[in-house]
């Protein structure tokens, strides 16, 4: 799971996923200089977010918002990338938002 010094081909949790050149490309320049800045936030909050999880054992999104006082906006961007990393899972159950309605509950992946 985690980057492992002797494998560098392993993500880590402050690696960024996002292609720099790919997300500027044709941006104006305030989106430019908003995505540059994010980048160097986004790395803190992704790990913020995986210790939430880790020490609860499971989390939703919203819990994990009100946890952190993080925006879920944020919650669930870093919620995607850690997915798409390798590093969460969806837990299998559901619970429900402030909202009453049924949430994906988040785990750390195996």
């Amino acid at each position: 799971m985690g980057k492992d010094s002797d494998d560098p081909g392993t993500a880590d949790l402050f690696d960024d996923p996002i292609d720099s050149a790919r997300a500027y490309r044709g941006k104006t320049d305030t989106s430019r200089k908003a995505a540059e800045q994010i980048l160097s936030v986004s790395g803190r909050q992704r790990r913020r977010v995986y210790e939430f999880i880790k020490a609860r054992g499971n989390a939703t999104l919203h819990e994990i918002s009100l946890g952190l006082d993080i925006t879920l906006q944020s919650v669930c961007a870093r919620r995607k990338e850690l997915e798409q990393m390798g590093f969460v899972e969806d837990a299998g159950f559901r619970r429900t938002s402030p909202s009453g309605r049924a949430c994906i509950v988040w785990r750390l992946a195996p």
